[in-house]
């Protein structure tokens, strides 16, 4: 018995297993999806010759994929002729003899030595012989068993029609193998160009913190190319080393759950403007500032209604799925107004919360995304702990 496993790469990862007994093997198979093994990174100035090489690498891939494919089913071909075991079958006919109610065949090689004696019924035979060059010669057999002479010999030469074929497949495979390297060898040079124009080559949807301006950015797997996304890179000052602030103001509406069992307000709505400081010293980490306004409604008096207003600091960590998506958790703290403008002035006061934080980011648009995501606070409420749940769905837009 024997076990093992293997693991492949790609933009679909095969993870195989085997097990091995009395000599039954069972194949287990998953495919999970994975991200491009890597990306090229492209000044958006030569967005067009970009596209082009692009092109010309995927047509001469296409072409060489279709001749790869000519190329197994020759093989394959050529192998069963090859291996094929039954002679080829030849027939010959001949005049009939009156007399003769059956004919004595005799097949001899070129230099006379007999090769088959066959006695036959009609004025033909069906001769299964090795390729090669024969004589075959005829006698009629009268009523009374009586042998007439033997006829002058014909030349009886027998082609192996399935090797005849095979050597032409052959022929044809030479064309396609050259053709193919061809292909293989103008998708080479194509590729080459691509990594020679490309400002950087990374493994991830992450640019270089150094790169700067408009990008183009390419995901690169199994041997091809995905669409091209427009991506902006880190900007420098005017002036030294100093790497310039990038901003992104955003605002989101949200539907806010609030927990039923402290009061009477268990459900509102809401919006919240945020001011958020992407790559901030890390590729990976944005701070933000949070201002949000919600408006709850009474559950058992409708009427009546709480309003609070909070403001928050905070911080995501973030992770590129792909270059226009963005996936982030993160935490916030803040301070919480409850009570302004509200209908019970009783519950005016100002408390602390926690909210952790996730949410999607999708570029939409140059530097326009949408944010999609859940935020959960917890307030520390007079002792008592209270909690509101928000999903949130807003925009954003990156200086």
């Amino acid at each position: 018995m024997a076990a093992g496993w293997e693991h492949g790469r790609g933009l679909f990862s095969a993870v195989r297993f085997n097990v091995r007994a009395s000599g039954l093997i069972i194949f287990l198979t998953v495919a999970m999806p994975l991200a491009a093994e890597q990306y090229f990174w492209f000044r958006a100035a030569d967005q067009e010759a970009v596209a082009v090489l692009i092109d010309e690498y995927h047509a001469a891939l296409d072409s060489a994929e279709r001749s790869e494919q000519q190329v197994a089913s020759l093989r394959r071909e050529i192998q069963d002729l090859e291996s094929a075991k039954v002679l080829p079958e030849t027939e010959m006919h001949w005049e009939p003899d009156p007399v003769a109610t059956s004919y004595l065949v005799l097949v001899e090689t070129p230099q006379g030595k007999e090769v088959l004696r066959k006695k036959v019924e009609e004025n033909f035979v069906k001769l299964q012989l090795k390729p090669g060059k024969y004589r075959m010669r005829v006698a009629g057999i009268g009523p009374d068993g009586s042998q007439g002479e033997l006829s002058d010999p014909v030349p009886l030469n027998v082609v192996d029609r399935a090797k005849a074929q095979a050597d032409k497949k052959k022929e044809e495979l030479q064309r396609l193998e050259k053709e193919n390297k061809t292909f293989n060898d103008k998708k080479t040079k194509l590729l080459a160009a691509l990594r020679k124009n490309a400002v950087s080559t990374t493994s991830s949807p992450q640019p270089d913190r150094t790169l700067q301006g408009e990008l183009i950015v390419v995901g690169f797997s199994n041997g091809r190319f995905g669409p091209m996304r427009q991506f902006r890179g880190s900007t420098m000052a005017d002036k030294g080393d100093r790497k310039g602030l990038a901003l992104a103001p955003g605002a989101a509406f949200f539907y806010s759950l609030r927990d039923r069992a402290i009061d009477r307000f268990d459900h509102g709505w809401g919006g919240a403007l945020e001011l958020a400081l992407p790559q901030f010293f890390r590729p990976w980490l944005t701070p933000f500032f949070e201002a949000a306004v919600a408006r709850y409604q009474g559950n058992a008096r409708p009427l009546f209604h709480l309003t609070h207003y909070r403001f928050a600091l905070g911080a995501l960590v973030s992770y590129s799925v792909r270059p226009q998506l963005e996936l982030s958790a993160g935490l916030s703290v803040g301070v919480l107004f409850l009570g302004f403008f509200n209908d019970a002035r009783s519950e005016s006061y100002a408390t602390l919360f926690l909210a952790p934080v996730v949410r999607a980011r999708w570029q939409v648009w140059r530097d326009l995304s949408l944010l999609v995501g859940l935020v959960t606070i917890y307030q520390a409420d007079k002792s008592r702990g209270l909690f509101y749940f928000e999903p949130r769905f807003g925009v954003q837009y990156a200086f």
